[in-house]
């Protein structure tokens, strides 16, 4: 949350949001910003409606992030929050990410982190383990893919969760 900058921020765009869990805390802390979660999963996006129920300024969609059902310009930020590592195809979801945010826009993109031993050692079991896991980002790789979708990284830090997992926090401008 405090990687998002709220200044301005009207309507953002929750990129596989999953239970919802992001839609909460926005309704909770910013109850004005209008929160779009889009999800590949029914499952997750019918739990996320139970959770959410009579939520006014929340929507939630049905759709893939490498093909996002918004008009360009759309939103004042993306938000994408554990979830590139299960991308196919990561530089079309970031790409899409740039069309929907407008000029002045941000994305926001948090994720395990490929520079922890741990998580290299996680990256190389998860495959066997979880069919939906694709790859794992360092820290560099993520600003250069960011980048070349047509951000500028502004922030970028890792940080430890627990004695075993870090994760990645990067915030760019369209």
């Amino acid at each position: 949350m405090e990687t998002i900058p709220w200044g301005h921020l009207a309507r953002i765009l929750d990129v596989s949001c999953g239970t919802g869990l992001l839609e909460e805390a926005v309704r909770r802390l910013h109850p004005d910003t209008k929160v779009v979660g889009i999800d590949i999963s029914p499952a997750m996006l019918e739990e996320a409606r139970r959770k959410l129920a009579g939520a006014e300024r929340v929507m939630l969609v049905n759709g893939a992030a490498e093909v996002l059902p918004f008009a360009a310009g759309s939103f004042d930020a993306v938000i994408c929050a554990n979830s590139l590592h299960y991308y196919r195809e990561p530089m079309q979801a970031l790409s899409e990410f740039h069309r929907v945010v407008h000029a002045d826009g941000w994305v926001v993109v948090v994720d395990w982190c490929h520079d922890y031993l741990s998580c290299k050692i996680f990256g190389l079991v998860l495959p066997v383990v979880d069919r939906a896991y694709y790859r794992m980002y360092g820290m560099e790789q993520c600003r250069e893919m960011l980048t070349q979708a047509g951000f500028q990284v502004e922030f970028a830090r890792r940080f430890k969760i627990d004695w075993l997992w870090g994760l990645m926090a990067q915030r760019a401008h369209a």
